[in-house]
């Protein structure tokens, strides 16, 4: 099943499961059209786990065994997600389920283990997920337990939201003999919550200081992302987002922490799949997250699995609407067996047959899936032997000034000579009618030409010339100015250091020395300019009327930052366009760095006075 049919299939069985049914009488969003996804995963035919029981002394001294779980945990309705709270030998599991498909509802209910040890895939004593206080516990979602300090987690309908607008809630975790309930829930705050935006199915880490939840909220990498916050000083820091290593285009769902914390498995529809959903996982260290792994066949079928969790390291439990299962999707359990030295050897033994009886299991087991080996960066080569450099007074450096648009030599452009930070200007020239200019400079030092002219902006050059040669240079100045600030989510007063190019990928400059740069092109040529317009513009993520804020945000920082250089605040001129005005996207062009691109304020000098109306856009200050 490809990604788009999952979608359309699979994915509306998943929002029931994960967040529950949408309260009554709430507002319906109006949803912009969604941003076109390069959602083409790739197909994966690999077996991980070997179910033969052929086993003995020479082979290997286990084997694997999928088992579709007993009544009561399934049934004709569908089950989806199982937390688990282990109390001494005691195994309790919640499972978010749609015990009655009529109802439309999904419900919570509490089991024990049977038999943790012998038999951990039978359950019994069902008992509904209770409540205290006003929080109704129908609508909560699938759940995560932080065991340590008795803390759910779980996703609800937003108070008075929009359809579709679901958020993380925290409560207590209460006993009351083999059955539970929740008091005290309240929704996390808006570092992990986000307005408009499908927030659901948490994952906590064992220390309970690390969560990991779904959200299909603006700045992802494409549909339902997986993104994690840290618990600091006790309060949830802002969300981020996992990384092309565990999201792509597709959609990623359903995260589940390893019981040593040292694994994160999800579901993805895409990466590379056997087909629908299937369950990946990706190592967990403290320099961040490795790139997710298929866990594999037989595991991960052509149909869709979802929801991955455990709380030993020999069984895997998951959802799957494989066909044979009792309907819907139903739940599946993966069991490592370890087989003793004593079974093998009778069984090897002259007057025993191999396959006369089936293998004796032991209680001490192995690790049902070790988390991907971390990645070892490549031995460098040995670095060359130092050349030594020749004796020489200067390079002569030949340089060429164009128009950026039409590459038109531009005649009286000034060329500046800097010295690294702290900066000093050494050298000041002006290019002829074609557009050149020349200038001797000392080999190895390293100094920033910068170009600039009245009806343009700047450009720069700031690579040391090489010894005992000739370098020739183009500095092409541009007519509108292309200014990419990278900001975290949320956040439209403290960008990332370095600003993006014009290919989207990080530059050389920080964003402030950018913007010494065009306050000073500004400064120079101010009695030039009639106004300066500076408009902030987004990608085509979210609804029209949050980038229009979005945008405005980003070039009211330039207009602040300009404004604290000197540049009159009378001259500038700011306005939002949005999404509206998407950049046309390149051939092969990755659709990260296609946002990246579109994410930018554009500069543009007004040189002579126009006729315009009195009123601006609502998008427009000044």
């Amino acid at each position: 099943m490809k990604c788009a049919n999952v979608v359309a299939a699979a994915l509306f069985a998943v929002l029931l499961c994960s967040c529950g049914a949408p309260p009554e009488n709430v507002q319906e969003l109006q949803c912009p059209q969604p941003p076109v996804h390069s959602c083409m995963p790739g197909t994966f035919a690999t077996v991980r786990f070997d179910t033969t029981t052929s086993i003995g002394p020479d082979t290997r001294d286990y084997y694997y065994k999928i088992i579709h779980l007993d009544t009561p945990i399934n049934t004709p309705g569908d089950q989806w997600g199982m937390a688990f709270y282990k109390k001494g030998q005691a195994v309790y599991s919640l499972l978010t389920d749609q015990r009655d498909p009529a109802s439309q509802r999904q419900s919570v209910t509490t089991f024990k283990s049977v038999s943790p040890a012998d038999s951990p895939e039978q359950f019994n004593n069902a008992h509904n997920l209770g409540s205290g206080g006003d929080f109704n516990v129908v609508n909560a979602g699938s759940c995560a337990i932080d065991e340590k300090t008795m803390t759910i987690y779980f996703a609800a309908p937003r108070p008075g939201g929009t359809r579709g607008d679901y958020d993380i809630y925290s409560g207590r975790l209460k006993r009351d003999g083999d059955a539970f309930v929740i008091t005290g829930a309240a929704p996390l705050s808006d570092n992990v919550n986000k307005e408009m935006s499908w927030d659901a199915q948490p994952a906590i880490s064992p220390d309970g200081q690390t969560l990991y939840f779904a959200s299909d909220r603006p700045g992802g990498v494409g549909g339902t992302d997986i993104w994690c916050s840290k618990k600091h000083a006790g309060e949830w820091g802002a969300a981020v987002n996992c990384g092309t290593g565990v999201n792509t285009e597709c959609d990623e769902l359903t995260p589940f922490v390893s019981p040593d914390g040292n694994a994160l498995y999800f579901s993805s529809s895409g990466h590379a799949t056997v087909g629908g959903y299937d369950i990946f996982s990706a190592g967990i260290t403290a320099s961040g997250i490795s790139d997710a792994v298929n866990i594999g066949e037989p595991v991960n079928t052509p149909a869709d699995e979802l929801f991955p969790s455990t709380y030993s390291d020999s069984l895997l439990y998951y959802a799957s609407n494989q066909t044979g299962g009792d309907g819907g999707f139903d739940m599946y359990m993966l069991k490592l067996i370890n087989v003793s030295k004593r079974s093998m050897i009778a069984l090897a033994s002259p007057e025993k047959k191999l396959i006369a009886t089936a293998p004796d299991e032991t209680v001490t087991p192995k690790k049902l899936l070790p988390p991907p080996p971390k990645p070892v960066a490549p031995t460098p080569p040995p670095a060359p032997l130092p050349v030594p450099p020749k004796k020489t007074d200067s390079s002569l450096v030949i340089g060429t000034v164009v128009n950026a648009r039409t590459h038109e030599p531009i005649d009286s452009a000034v060329v500046t000579v800097h010295l690294p930070p702290p900066d000093s200007i050494v050298n000041t020239m002006m290019t002829n009618a074609d557009g050149k200019f020349e200038i001797k400079l000392s080999p190895y030092q390293n100094y920033q030409l910068v170009a600039q002219a009245p009806n343009y902006f700047y450009g720069v050059f700031d690579e040391p010339p090489a010894e005992d040669s000739i370098v020739r240079i183009t500095l092409a100045l541009p007519e509108t100015l292309m200014l990419r600030l990278q900001f975290p989510v949320n956040d439209s007063k403290h960008p990332y250091e370095k600003t993006l190019s014009d290919s989207g990928l990080p530059s050389a400059l920080a964003w402030s020395q950018e913007i010494d740069l065009l306050a000073s092109n500004l400064i120079t040529y101010k009695n030039r300019i009639m106004a300066i317009t500076l408009v902030g513009n987004t990608d085509s993520s979210a609804s029209d009327k949050y980038n229009d804020r979005l945008g405005l945000w980003r070039a009211q920082f330039v207009k602040d930052q300009l404004i604290a250089r000197g540049v009159p605040a009378n001259m500038l001129v700011v306005r939002s366009d949005g999404r509206r005005n998407p950049l046309p996207r390149k051939p092969d062009e990755p659709e990260e760095l296609y946002r990246a691109r579109c994410r930018r304020t554009e500069i543009a000098k007004i040189t002579e006075r126009r006729t315009t109306g009195n009123n601006k856009s609502n998008n427009e200050q000044q």
